[in-house]
């Protein structure tokens, strides 16, 4: 599962309100996953945050606790994904 929140530019006030929405998108894929085992490996979070531009701030404090975005007891920091990159990189 990758709940994505698209931004322009990222400034530190934006983290909280980025974890909130990709903890909300979580939220409801996990409603959407009950009919599968939550012992299952094969589903995995990888919150991704597409920007534009980055406050350096922003980018150290991604991995904090307070940012991680948590589904079926496990927690995931947000993945960081500049405009123009992959996806596919921010999922394994």
């Amino acid at each position: 599962m990758a709940p994505i929140e698209l931004k322009g530019h990222v400034r530190k006030d934006d983290l909280a309100g980025i974890r909130d929405q990709l903890q909300t998108g979580a939220q409801v894929a996990e409603g959407r996953l009950a009919c599968v085992g939550t012992g299952n490996d094969r589903v995995r979070l990888r919150p991704i945050l597409g920007y534009t531009t980055l406050q350096p701030w922003v980018r150290l404090n991604l991995t904090r606790a307070e940012y991680r975005v948590e589904m079926r007891g496990r927690t995931e920091h947000i993945r960081p994904l500049a405009s123009g990159n992959s996806v596919k990189e921010k999922l394994e």
